[in-house]
């Protein structure tokens, strides 16, 4: 897979995370800079969720990822985490 812009990369995620964990975010609360964790949005199975998404449909590395609570902070930090800025 060709490499996702950081834009395309968090539009992906956010897609992702309102259809899996927030029942399609029908008010669209969620941006990138909503925190997860803090949140609730993220617990230890949807971070396993979330970061085999960005594996399996992103093609990112997500191993150093799973235990940086601050990548995983919200959909941009985790964004920037996986292209690399």
């Amino acid at each position: 897979m060709a490499r996702l812009s950081e834009t395309d990369v968090t539009a992906e995620l956010l897609a992702f995370v309102r259809d899996e964990f927030l029942d399609g975010d029908p008010d669209n609360d969620l941006t990138e800079d909503t925190p997860l964790l803090a949140y609730g949005i993220l617990n230890s199975l949807r971070t396993v969720r979330l970061l085999a998404f960005a594996r399996e449909r992103l093609g990112a590395d997500v191993t150093a990822l799973a235990a940086d609570p601050a990548a995983l902070a919200s959909v941009g930090s985790l964004s920037r985490a996986l292209t690399g800025r």
